[in-house]
């Protein structure tokens, strides 16, 4: 086996990997894409699961707060950017977080249904519990193509987001473009970027920026490696882990984390050598 194996996440997702992920074969890419969660929702404080395309749920003041501020932080990282292009989820708190970034940057926006936040089938417009966190985190971390309660799985994500990014790409370059969309859809980005197993968990932040990078030094390529007797949740590898938010254009790559509890001996070494 050689070194790079064994430097390797211990786990292969699929033989057709590369199918879910279109950033699979990505070295880079002809555009900087920084992909953008909404500001703070009445679904959010209310617990509530509203991720369908007719889901009424607003910013909340506080989330118009967060718009505005994140506008600015994007208006200082692109000032001197020539070609910015501004897309949004359909989903009302996207749209008005895409609003205040279009007014301030001074560019249009587009909505995208491909954007739009992960469908939770039969839970759509109930409230979340402890109980429905537990159950779909586990079926995420141990296979990632699951639709337990008919929700869309993380590959079903992964799909169309990577897919949405690497077409656009292949038809334009040199822009910015600023994607505002939701949390399991930015954490599938990240992921895919990576490499890493999809149901790995990340904290996205409200009205935050998370540039995409096809080059980075925690770049983990899984896809030669075997996959391991016992399930990714026995493992823990990569089950938490996150990925903050940049101040600045040039410090992408710096403030990612894992948490390498249980992983084997030398990839814990590995990753610690990273960070």
């Amino acid at each position: 086996m050689r070194e790079s194996q064994l430097l390797s996440l211990p786990v292969k997702l699929i033989d057709n990997y590369q199918e879910y992920n279109r950033f699979a074969n990505e070295r880079k890419f002809n555009n900087q894409y920084y992909m953008v969660r909404h500001g703070q929702s009445e679904a959010n404080i209310n617990n509530l699961l509203c991720n369908h395309l007719s889901s009424p749920s607003k910013l909340t003041e506080q989330g118009i707060c967060q718009a505005k501020e994140v506008a600015e932080k994007l208006a200082d990282l692109l000032s001197a950017r020539k070609k910015i292009c501004l897309f949004s989820s359909p989903l009302t708190r996207a749209v008005q977080t895409a609003e205040h970034i279009s007014k301030r940057l001074g560019v249009e926006y587009q909505v995208n249904t491909e954007l739009r936040e992960r469908c939770y089938g039969n839970w759509e417009n109930t409230k979340i519990t402890p109980e429905k966190i537990k159950a779909v985190s586990a079926h995420d971390i141990e296979n990632p193509l699951h639709n337990f309660e008919n929700i869309e799985s993380l590959m079903e994500v992964t799909k169309r987001i990577t897919t949405w990014i690497t077409d656009f790409d292949s038809m334009h370059a040199g822009y910015s473009v600023i994607i505002v969309s939701h949390f399991n859809v930015i954490g599938m980005a990240i992921n895919a970027i990576e490499r890493v197993w999809p149901g790995r968990e990340l904290l996205i932040s409200h009205a935050a920026v998370y540039p995409l990078r096809t080059q980075s030094r925690y770049h983990v390529n899984y896809l030669e490696c075997e996959k391991p007797n016992v399930s990714v949740t026995q493992l823990g590898v990569f089950s938490k882990s996150y990925y903050r938010s940049v101040d600045s254009v040039d410090s992408v790559d710096r403030d990612m984390g894992f948490s390498t509890i249980n992983a084997p001996l030398a990839q814990r070494r590995f990753l610690q050598s990273q960070l």
